[in-house]
């Protein structure tokens, strides 16, 4: 099971920036736009900064991933 994580929700509840949000994370802007489009999957290094950053709880990553797909906010493939 993969690691979900809406940063861009977490960010924007913040009102950062994406550029805010890579300075605080310690990561760069263009990695921060790539998981939130989920582009890119979320690495350790990006779980363990979410988590100090943000003030979530490590089961915050899996407890969505079960959920199924229209209940995430997921669009079936058609």
């Amino acid at each position: 099971m993969k690691p979900f994580i809406d940063l861009k929700k977490l960010r924007e509840d913040r009102n950062w920036t994406q550029m805010q949000a890579a300075k605080a994370l310690g990561f760069c802007r263009s990695y921060i736009s790539a998981v939130e489009n989920r582009k890119q999957g979320v690495s350790t290094e990006m779980i363990n900064a979410i988590i100090r950053v943000f003030n979530v709880r490590y089961e915050d990553f899996y407890k969505h991933a079960q959920l199924p797909a229209y209940e995430r906010g997921v669009r079936e493939a058609s």
